[in-house]
């Protein structure tokens, strides 16, 4: 999803807001677990681990650090990694999952937070003895979880990659969309839902508080340039929101960097991909 775009885009991406209990409420972001010693660090894994009550399935390959992790959008999972696995592996390792209700992992029931995804991200990968520091790849709706992550574990991520993610500002075009009569008013009690994945519209809330606390790291944002609009939806100003989420983000980084992408939101051209995670890598001591 595009920053700044989650409405624009909702039909193209089969995202549906759904009412759901008012009860419904965000998670704490749980304490980061202390990584066990990393028994697999010179290992390819492909399984399952148990992250409390559920099972999330990961698969890395590689060695080297950081460790990039990669976080898929809204119902995707982990195979939209597989050509940053492929670009990368022969130099640092390269981890790629299913969140919860996607793929191989676990079905859980109810709405899920922001912080529900990231404390899962956060047990995941020491059940899995994958030590810091991270490298955070997020593709559409995963930009949001990837900043809650980085929010709550802040000196366990080293850099971040956005693909055409989603970001706090996709909630300020929904406000515009209302206002101008193009979308019903959207209550604090709606969510997300696609492929199976469901979360509480409160994540855009949680991330926006994230963002403040996300460290100095390497950012790169890819913006694509292709999207369609609903009928009469007033598209500069969309754009101008999106962009002006974007300026945020970058403006926590002293190595921050925007690369506006000929092409679509999904699948986005690898060459440009590779190139600002090669960028972020190369703008990392080696730990």
């Amino acid at each position: 999803m595009a920053s700044g775009l989650m409405s624009l885009l909702v039909a193209a991406c089969s995202v549906a807001p759904t009412a759901v209990p008012a009860s419904a409420t965000p998670s704490p972001i749980a304490a980061a677990p202390s990584p066990t010693t990393a028994t697999s660090a010179d290992t390819a894994i492909a399984r399952s681990f148990d992250v409390g009550g559920h099972s999330l399935r990961m698969e890395c390959v590689g060695t080297g650090s950081p460790t990039i992790v990669f976080l898929h959008g809204i119902g995707g999972d982990r195979t939209h990694g597989y050509a940053i696995q492929k670009a990368f592996s022969d130099r640092v390792r390269v981890c790629t999952y299913d969140r919860a209700n996607m793929g191989l992992s676990d079905r859980v029931q109810g709405v899920l937070t922001g912080a529900d995804a990231a404390n899962d991200l956060a047990a995941l990968l020491s059940a899995a003895d994958i030590a810091p520091p991270y490298v955070l790849v997020a593709g559409s709706f995963g930009g949001l979880i990837a900043l809650i992550y980085a929010g709550g574990h802040r000196s366990d991520v080293a850099g971040m990659v956005f693909l055409d993610a989603s970001l706090p500002s996709d909630a300020d075009v929904d406000r515009l969309l209302v206002d101008r009569g193009l979308i019903d008013p959207i209550k604090p009690t709606e969510l997300y839902a696609n492929g199976g994945e469901t979360f509480h519209y409160s994540i855009h809330e949680e991330a926006r508080a994230a963002l403040e606390k996300v460290p100095d790291v390497p950012i790169s944002y890819l913006r694509a340039t292709l999207f369609e609009a609903p009928p009469g939806a007033p598209l500069e100003e969309m754009k101008a929101i999106g962009q002006k989420g974007i300026d945020i983000l970058l403006s926590h980084s002293s190595n921050g960097k925007q690369v506006d992408v000929d092409g679509p939101h999904f699948p986005m051209p690898q060459q440009p991909v590779d190139d600002e995670v090669r960028r972020v890598l190369d703008l990392i001591k080696p730990s």
